[in-house]
């Protein structure tokens, strides 16, 4: 009998009081028509920057890089009248120095990394939101960006300077 009664006092004891909350979680959202679908040929892009002496890279100042701005495109078709306009998102590594560049692959060069630009030049920030690009309803519209190579540290090693990124649309 003794060792029933401490059984169901130690379980007494380790026994917590649960508590029951009213909550509420709203959850917005809009359904939209199609959209647009990304051409065959821009799935999967591969834009080549060259080969850039570490000589080249005499500076950290935006302003002051020498590396060749190269231009690519996102090719969309059979666009619907519900999307006006979209924006797009290079999502990847952001670099040590500054994430708001793309970071090389490791292994690689040291003190460099990569700006990718929208269609006036202006650096889109990794994982960040490109301004958006109006959309002509039933026609093909191309999107340009443009990427280059930039010193986060000088002076900058020598190696291979590759990086991948995903890029997402966001309708509007």
């Amino acid at each position: 009998m003794h060792k029933l009664t401490l059984i169901l006092a130690l379980s007494l004891l380790f026994m917590t009081k649960g508590y029951a909350y009213d909550t509420l979680v709203q959850i917005h959202a809009r359904v939209t028509g199609n959209t647009c679908t990304v051409e065959t040929n821009s799935e999967n892009i591969t834009v080549k920057l060259g080969d850039i002496a570490t000589k080249d890279f005499t500076s950290t100042a935006m302003s002051q890089q020498r590396t060749p701005v190269i231009p690519f495109s996102i090719k969309l078709v059979d666009c619907q009248p519900e999307a006006s306009a979209v924006k797009v998102s290079f999502n990847g590594t952001g670099d040590l120095s500054d994430n708001t560049l793309l970071a090389i692959n490791d292994n690689g060069a040291k003190g460099v990394a990569i700006s990718i630009m929208d269609k006036n030049r202006t650096s889109i920030a990794v994982n960040d939101k490109s301004q958006s690009y109006p959309l002509l309803p039933n026609q093909d519209n191309t999107l340009q960006f443009y990427a280059r190579y930039v010193a986060t540290q000088v002076p900058v090693s020598a190696g291979q300077a590759n990086a991948t990124t995903t890029f997402l649309l966001e309708y509007q």
